[in-house]
């Protein structure tokens, strides 16, 4: 039985926790581009109301980059969405931050593209896995180095490795500066998700708020998540 949330528990658990990722499973694959984009930004919604912040119907409705940044110039907090057939996520946060998420089930070449597109090692890890984990190994790599390209609003042409996934250091950092980043991974249902947070003073997990929207409201769901933690320092 789901015990419903109030506001002043939602605003509580934010000024805990500086990182929060929401995250919305639909019962049935999404597989409109379109409807996975409106769902994302209920989410948003929710999340921000939870922060007591208000966003106007107009913010809610930019473009990917333009609503991220408008959100940032009018309430100086960081956010960021990601969507796939199998759920929609929103992640908020004082600091730079990314969030990506991939559906399983993909028929690809996953070696092939770790091949071309990944460092020699992290291609390497992906050969010595299992055959049957290779995909959700090759995803972990790629959801983290897509959250770390979204956080720092790059491309993944020239940007894919300067976050490497190693098996023995855990993170490395390539490239200017002496930036500390925090990444998380979680196989939840069929998706993996990645998050990267730069921020030195959060905690070793961010809050998980697993939501379900199909009836329109908040419901928490009662879900244990395995949330994988690495840092680069």
């Amino acid at each position: 039985m789901h015990r419903s949330i109030t506001l002043e528990e939602r605003t509580k658990a934010y000024l805990e926790y500086p990182l929060q990722v929401w995250i919305h499973r639909p019962g049935s694959r999404l597989n409109s581009r379109h409807e996975q984009s409106g769902i994302v930004r209920q989410l948003l919604k929710l999340a921000l109301f939870a922060a007591n912040i208000s966003a106007t119907e107009a913010i809610l409705a930019l473009p990917g980059i333009k609503l991220i940044q408008s959100v940032r110039a009018q309430f100086g907090i960081g956010i960021s969405i990601t969507h796939c057939p199998e759920m929609v996520a929103v992640a908020i946060g004082a600091g730079k931050l990314g969030l990506d998420c991939e559906a399983l089930g993909k028929k690809r070449n996953w070696q092939g593209i770790a091949d071309q597109f990944f460092t020699e090692s992290e291609a390497d890890a992906i050969r010595q896995a299992n055959p049957e984990m290779t995909e959700r190994v090759f995803l972990q790599h790629w959801t983290l180095k897509e959250a770390f390209i979204k956080a720092n609003e790059n491309s993944i042409f020239g940007a894919m490795n300067r976050l490497v996934i190693s098996s023995s250091t855990g993170v490395q950092l390539e490239g200017r500066g002496q930036e500390h980043w925090q990444v998380w991974y979680a196989a939840i249902g069929k998706c993996i998700l990645g998050v990267c947070y730069q921020d030195e003073s959060i905690a070793s997990s961010p809050l998980l708020e697993c939501t379900d929207l199909s009836n329109g409201s908040f419901t928490p769901r009662q879900d244990t998540i395995a949330i994988n933690f690495m840092s680069t320092s």
